[in-house]
């Protein structure tokens, strides 16, 4: 007998200010149908950037938390009112070249869950130089993954 049950994982990104504080939004910008999906993350190279993951239902299942194959340091926030445990990390965007005018790049974070295996979400994003670019279009507010967490029930007979 194989049981599920749902959860559902809520990814957010913030960037850091140039002063250290975290209080700048990232932004998305409309592709249309010219890429394979019509939004497209906008990151700044040689920036910082908050992941905040919020599991619902609330229990500890994130053992690791990767960013384009590099693993980050993650900070546990722990249970909240609202039935979810919350982690944090950083990233950077550091040694990160410029995407090309008409390219697109992926951003993959994977996170690994006790119970559940990778969870992979990968992401269309475009890396600016420019932070005007980096700073326009629409703000990203989250991107929720739902995945099913199976368990092997035994019975005795």
């Amino acid at each position: 007998v194989v049981s599920t049950q749902s959860t559902e994982a809520v990814v957010s990104t913030q960037s850091t200010g140039e002063d250290g504080g975290s209080d700048q939004r990232v932004y998305v910008k409309s592709d249309g149908k010219r890429f394979t999906d019509g939004k497209t993350l906008k990151l700044k190279t040689n920036s910082k950037y908050i992941i905040r993951i919020e599991v619902t239902p609330a229990k500890k299942v994130m053992d690791a938390l990767f960013v384009n194959s590099v693993q980050q340091d993650i900070l546990e926030i722990g249970g909240s009112k609202n039935n979810m445990f919350v982690y944090k990390a950083a990233f950077e965007t550091n040694n990160i070249g410029v995407t090309g005018h008409s390219d697109r790049d992926t951003l993959i974070i994977s996170a690994h869950l006790m119970g559940v295996g990778v969870v992979m979400v990968p992401i269309q994003t475009k890396y600016y130089g420019d932070e005007f670019r980096a700073n326009s279009g629409f703000p990203l507010g989250n991107i929720v993954v739902d995945f099913e967490e199976f368990k092997d029930k035994h019975e005795n007979v």
